[in-house]
Formats: structure tokens, C-alpha cells, sequence
């Protein structure tokens, strides 16, 4: 049974960034990934300058899609738009990005610093044992076990961590869905479209542009059928949309309730969506899981060195 210092459950922002953040730390790291590829999750793939800094990254052409130079805002009455421009010295406000391409980058990285990754890894178990815990995998029908000090639960909302060692009460999720639509006919190809009140009741609906005429549209609200909801939206915007084709439907539940009471245990921590690590008012969760790993990378590494 082989032993790590930190095993690292998901590889989403929160999971790659834990892992090399722990790795530069000289801890020993395994990365545990239950896809075969990288970035599954439907996401609006909506960042800011921040959070590619946040991730030690340069915007890189191979994972940029396009830059964001503004923000169109809606009301109910659409007339009344309000237009958010970048204050930034270059114009950029940020970016729509390739989530799996910006992962791959990200998980490129955290292996240069020596983190091990495993995708196509199921953990089917956790258990504590003598101080470390114990995790058995199972890939291509084939099972393990790992032992580790430190295991981070970066798994999203099904976390097999969260459910084995916390108590996450009051977990409030909205659905959310989204169509990448192609020949979208937009005013202004590098400024995201925010629309608020009837058209997503209790929620929002957003149009990120990519080049080419692609986008990014989608709708998350509480208590309706977002899907009727969504292509109403696109139904009555016929100058945008009218030649558009659905080329992508994606959808996922979005915690909006805050962080969880409880993310640090005995040999565990959860962060990124599994500790609820989502921004409330927007559904955004990119940059706040980057962050978190961040802190979870670094705190792991010193704890298990202290050990």
C-alpha cells in the first residue's frame, strides 16, 4: 500500500491548485481524478484577470477564448440597459476561457512540481487508520488502497469526503443550464450580457461570448423549470439567436448557501464546491476555489510536516 503525504480528491481548480500548492511545500502528493479528462462540470467558463493570476498563470493563447473588454447588464426593461466597461489600463476585464484547456494547464503545472495524477479514478472508500487515512480507488475494474496523512476533499458537490468525514447541513442548490450556441449575432463580441428579473425569477441569465460567433448562454434560477425558461429567453431575442444552433447542452446544481459549517477534520479537508465555497450572488465559483486550494495546499503541506 502506497504511501503519500496528501492525497487530493478532484481535479477542478480547488484540486489542481491544492495539490501544487502542497507539492512546492515538498509534500508527497497523489491527485485523484474520477473522469478520464478534465473539466466535465458545466460552467460558464467566465473568469477575471484576477483569477489567472490567483492561479499563477499568464493568459495564454491555448486557453483563452476570448477577452472581456465590458458588461451589459438588463433589467426587465431591456432599453434601460447599464454598461460596465473595464478600468483596467489595457482595456481586458477578463476572459472567457477553455475550462478543460485551462485545467490541462493547470494540472501540466502542478506535475512539474512532482504531484502525481491519476484520471479515470473512482474512490469507492475512506477510512482512518493508525493516524492516516485509507483510500480505495477503483479503475478499469481494477481496486487499491492509498494511505495518507492529509486528504482534501476537492470532489464538488457529491464529495465522497465531505459525506465520509463532515456534517454539511443546510446545502441550499439552484439548477442551472446552459447551451453553447453558435452564429449568436451580438452587439459587441467581447462584452458579457447579464439579464435580470422575469426572464430567471429569482436568478439571472447570461450570454458569454467566444469568437467566432460561439457563446456561452445560460440561466439559473430557484423554483422554475430552467430549461423552459432558457429557451423562452432565446426565443424572444430572435436578432441575437434566431440563426443559432444548439451545438452543447450542459447542466449542474449550484450551491448557493455559503460556505459549509465545517471544512477542517482529522486528516481532512474539503474546499471549492464540496465546501460550499461558491459565490452566492453570482453562482461564480472559479476564482474562490483557486483560492481556497490555494490555502488548503499550503496549510496540508505545513500540517503534515509538522506530523
Amino acid at each position: 500500500m502506497e504511501l503519500y503525504d496528501i492525497i487530493v480528491v478532484g481535479a477542478g481548480p480547488a484540486g489542481l491548485v491544492a495539490a501544487k500548492e502542497a507539492a512546492e511545500a515538498n509534500a508527497h502528493v497523489l491527485l485523484i481524478e474520477k473522469n478520464e479528462q478534465f473539466g466535465k462540470k458545466a460552467c460558464g467558463e467566465g473568469v477575471s484577470k484576477a483569477t489567472i493570476a490567483a492561479a499563477g498563470l499568464s493568459p495564454d493563447h491555448s486557453f483563452i477564448s476570448n477577452q472581456i473588454s465590458s458588461a451589459f447588464v438588463y433589467p426587465p426593461d431591456e432599453k434601460k440597459r447599464v454598461e460596465i466597461r473595464s478600468k483596467e489600463p489595457d482595456g481586458v476585464q477578463g476572459y472567457i476561457i477553455e475550462k478543460s484547456v485551462f485545467l490541462r494547464t493547470l494540472a501540466e503545472k502542478a506535475e512539474s512540481k512532482g504531484v502525481e495524477i491519476q484520471t479515470a479514478t473512482k474512490v469507492i472508500d475512506l477510512s482512518r487508520d493508525s493516524g492516516y487515512v485509507k483510500v480505495a480507488v477503483e479503475k478499469k475494474g481494477t481496486v487499491a488502497e492509498f494511505r495518507s496523512k492529509m486528504v482534501i476533499g476537492c470532489d464538488g458537490l457529491g464529495s465522497v469526503v465531505g459525506k465520509k468525514f463532515f456534517k454539511r447541513r443546510n446545502v441550499e442548490l439552484i439548477p442551472c443550464i446552459q447551451y453553447k450556441l453558435d452564429d449568436c449575432n451580438l452587439e459587441n463580441e467581447h462584452a458579457t450580457e447579464f439579464y435580470l428579473g422575469r426572464v430567471a425569477p429569482l436568478g439571472y441569465a447570461w450570454v458569454f461570448p467566444k469568437k467566432g460567433g460561439l457563446a456561452n448562454v445560460g440561466i439559473g434560477a430557484r423554483g422554475v423549470p430552467v430549461k423552459v425558461y432558457l429557451d423562452k429567453f432565446i426565443q424572444a431575442h430572435p436578432e441575437k439567436f434566431g440563426n443559432s444552433r444548439i451545438l452543447k447542452v450542459e447542466a449542474a446544481p449550484v450551491p448557493i448557501s455559503g460556505q459549509v459549517e465545517e471544512i477542517v477534520a482529522d486528516n481532512a479537508m474539503i474546499c471549492g464546491d464540496a465546501a460550499g465555497q461558491v459565490i452566492p450572488f453570482t453562482g461564480g465559483g472559479i476564482h474562490s476555489s483557486i483560492a481556497a486550494g490555494k490555502i488548503a495546499g499550503e496549510v496540508a503541506a505545513k500540517a503534515v510536516e509538522e506530523k
